[in-house]
């Protein structure tokens, strides 16, 4: 594919949920050619992705897929988002559906696409926290097989991410972005049509230049969805290089406005 210019995001990018829904059409391919019947948004129980490269508007995307043979990812399927020849995007489907068909990798050949920061078990949901209202789910939400597609779980988690980012920093600060480095998308449970979702969004994580948000994304009726992790970097928009945290939000944290 290429990336659109109506594909950008305010930080003048390809939106995550585009390399996410590039990631997803290859797993379907994956599993198709393998003669999976019925492939769709449940081509995997978790998928890990690492950012490497922006893409703008114009460039080219070619994805490759793979299957990890041996170490902790055995059996996991991997796609390469690269654009002229650029590791752009990498994400591992565990478990991927279709593998067996796949040329396989080893694990010292794709060090750059192995979890960096997001290698903990999953955090357990806060006790207590206002969830944030997501609104209803639409038809279009939903692949042909009936599940959640994968950008729109990445569109919600963006919501949930700027509200809680708003909460603790404020207003944005002209010049300064904040982008992802590293997300997991964990499937906790299905949903339909109808079904309004519901987030329940915490900082678990505080670096330098970075911070990790995780997100528990349920239904109105407190059925689990999803768990959505993301790490975040701020990021001068001039110079397209990651700085230090807004002292805003260190502020935040030293007044117990958030747990950590």
């Amino acid at each position: 594919t290429r990336v659109e210019r109506w594909e950008c995001d305010f930080n003048d990018h390809w939106n995550t949920r585009h390399h996410v829904g590039c990631v997803q059409a290859a797993a379907e391919v994956v599993a198709m050619r393998a003669g999976l019947a019925n492939a769709g948004a449940a081509c995997c129980d978790q998928r890990h992705l690492r950012f490497h490269r922006e893409l703008f508007a114009g460039a080219s995307v070619t994805v490759f897929s793979a299957r990890v043979a041996g170490g902790a990812f055995d059996g996991a399927v991997l796609h390469l988002i690269t654009s002229e020849g650029q590791l752009c995007t990498s994400a591992l489907d565990r478990p991927g559906q279709g593998g067996e068909a796949l040329p396989t990798v080893a694990p010292e050949e794709i060090a750059r696409a192995l979890p960096r920061g997001l290698t903990s078990a999953l955090p357990a949901a806060p006790d207590s926290a206002e969830p944030l209202e997501l609104g209803p789910l639409r038809p279009k939400d939903f692949d042909h097989a009936g599940r959640l597609l994968a950008e729109s779980l990445v569109s919600r988690s963006a919501s949930a991410s700027t509200a809680l980012w708003q909460q603790l920093v404020g207003d944005p600060v002209p010049g300064i972005g904040r982008m992802a480095v590293e997300s997991r998308f964990s499937h906790l449970g299905d949903c339909q049509p109808g079904d309004r979702l519901l987030a329940t969004s915490r900082l678990i994580h505080l670096g330098t230049k970075s911070l990790t948000l995780c997100h528990w994304i349920a239904t109105g009726a407190g059925a689990p969805v999803a768990l959505v992790e993301h790490v975040l970097l701020t990021v001068d928009l001039q110079s397209r290089r990651a700085i230090a945290l807004p002292g805003a939000l260190r502020r935040a944290v030293a007044r117990d406005s958030v747990t950590l």
